[in-house]
């Protein structure tokens, strides 16, 4: 029992980590996918197994972190999972199409490794090259119909300080890969709590963590959204009341927030 306490608080600490980290990893594989599949039609010509590779790596990590964290369908009733987290719905439907996304990704990473091994006569090499071009299709297919679930799947997580930072650091990278207005996606995306309250808590994680420069930007954007708002005009008197204090840590304000890698907890 004191086992399965112990892995429920450390799952509990890490999960916001494993959210962000979830999404930053599906959207890194998306915008490889979509730079590859654009020389693909301008060049006509098949992408490169490492291309392939890298994003198949990627998602694979997404889907480990999540195995971490939520229990799998097939692991409701076994007792090794029970320190897991219930999914809901969004976790669900979000890791399903990340996971077919994987293994079809995988197919076409192996294609490619054949046509370039093992494809050795004319015929042999269409066969593969043609197996290969339908398996891309299916592919861009995916993505296509995948982009409302990973859009929930944000959304359902909105109230993460750590993925609201993610939000507002990218939130560029993010509408291109989601196809979404840069100036909209953070309404679009953040709806579990308002947005002048999502650039506080992001001005008091960051306030915390010892990035006073990001602390002001971002308190700065909540008041520019609400100037009536409580804890932002304090916040805002303890980042500049401090900010001789935090010259050397100022420094810092440049650098990206950790990401924590996956660590795997005995099931």
């Amino acid at each position: 029992m004191a086992k399965v306490k112990t892995h429920r608080n450390y799952l509990a600490s890490v999960k916001d980590w494993k959210v962000r980290n979830m999404i930053q990893g599906y959207l890194q594989a998306c915008h490889a996918y979509q730079e590859m599949r654009q020389a693909r039609v301008r060049k006509q010509r098949a992408p490169s197994f490492e291309v392939l590779k890298e994003i198949s790596d990627t998602l694979y990590r997404v889907k480990e972190d999540h195995h971490l964290i939520f229990r799998r369908p097939d692991e409701a009733n076994s007792k090794n999972s029970g320190h897991k987290l219930v999914p809901g719905y969004a976790d669900t439907a979000f890791i399903d199409h990340v996971g077919l996304l994987f293994h079809k990704i995988m197919v076409a990473r192996e294609l490619r490794y054949i046509l370039e091994h093992y494809a050795h006569n004319k015929e042999n090499w269409e066969a593969h090259f043609q197996a290969l071009q339908t398996n891309l299709q299916l592919i861009d297919e995916v993505f296509e119909k995948g982009l409302a679930l990973v859009l929930e799947f944000m959304r359902s997580h909105s109230d993460n300080t750590l993925l609201l930072a993610f939000f507002i650091e990218h939130d560029k990278k993010i509408a291109k890969c989601v196809r979404l207005d840069a100036k909209k996606v953070l309404y679009e995306l953040i709806t579990k709590v308002d947005l002048p309250q999502a650039y506080f808590k992001v001005a008091q994680y960051y306030y915390d963590s010892g990035w006073p420069d990001r602390a002001l930007k971002a308190v700065q954007r909540c008041l520019a959204e609400d100037a009536r708002h409580a804890g932002a005009r304090e916040l805002l008197q303890r980042v500049r009341a401090n900010a001789p204090a935090h010259n050397g840590a100022g420094s810092m304000s440049h650098d990206s927030p950790p990401v924590i890698e996956a660590t795997t907890v005995a099931s």
